[in-house]
Formats: structure tokens, C-alpha cells, sequence
């Protein structure tokens, strides 16, 4: 899931564009070490101000992922908030050789005091 700080998992995370001041990530751990080579990609997709060629609104997608060897049992993977990026409904999608085995939704907020940009 996705930590920030200490390993936690979070619903609500505060739009920190400074990386020195909020780690986000995701992590897999696997009960046992897998036997043979694993992939394990993950998806954060956040709201886009970009507007849909039919007018509704779109979305923007960072992905990532990384190839776990035999006899290993945690996967990581490191991401951060850019500036610009909006608060609202997130969502991170995670895959183990394909197959779904997260799908959920989080929210991004804005620190307290900073307006939403216009």
C-alpha cells in the first residue's frame, strides 16, 4: 500500500511537493519468498486538468515496477508529488505477473492553509 514517513498504510495524504518532507511509496511483501523471477508493476493515477476531447475530465497515470529474483519477498517502488500535481481522487492499481492484486483509491488534500490554484 502506500506509506509516507513510517510504514503506514494511508487513505488521506497531505499534497507535499518536497520530497525531503514526505517519502511515498508502494510495497508488496509476499508471505514467502517467491520461487522463480516475479514482476511487480504498480499504477498511481491522479486527476488531470486536461480536459477529454468530449469535455469530461481525464486522468494521468505514473507506472512503474520491478522484477523480483527467486528467493526474494518484498517489491518497492518510490514516487512523488510534483508541483502542479492536483489534490482530489487518486488511485494506485498494483500487479503480480499480471494479475490484480490491488485496486484502490485515496485522497490527496491540500496542505492546511494553501488554496486550491486556479
Amino acid at each position: 500500500m502506500l506509506f509516507g514517513g513510517d510504514i503506514q498504510d494511508r487513505e488521506r495524504l497531505v499534497l507535499e511537493a518536497d520530497p525531503s518532507k514526505q517519502e511515498l511509496g508502494v510495497r508488496v511483501t509476499f508471505a514467502e519468498p517467491v520461487a522463480h523471477a516475479t514482476r511487480v508493476n504498480w499504477e498511481i493515477e491522479r486527476p488531470s486538468e486536461v480536459r477529454g476531447l468530449d469535455g469530461g475530465t481525464t486522468r494521468a497515470a505514473e507506472l512503474g515496477g520491478v522484477t523480483l529474483g527467486a528467493g526474494e519477498r518484498r517489491a518497492d517502488g518510490k514516487f512523488a508529488f510534483r508541483a502542479g500535481d492536483p489534490a482530489g481522487s487518486w488511485r494506485v492499481r498494483v500487479l503480480v505477473d499480471g494479475q490484480s492484486v490491488l485496486e484502490r483509491s485515496f485522497e490527496v488534500v491540500l496542505p492546511e492553509g494553501r488554496a486550491r490554484p486556479k
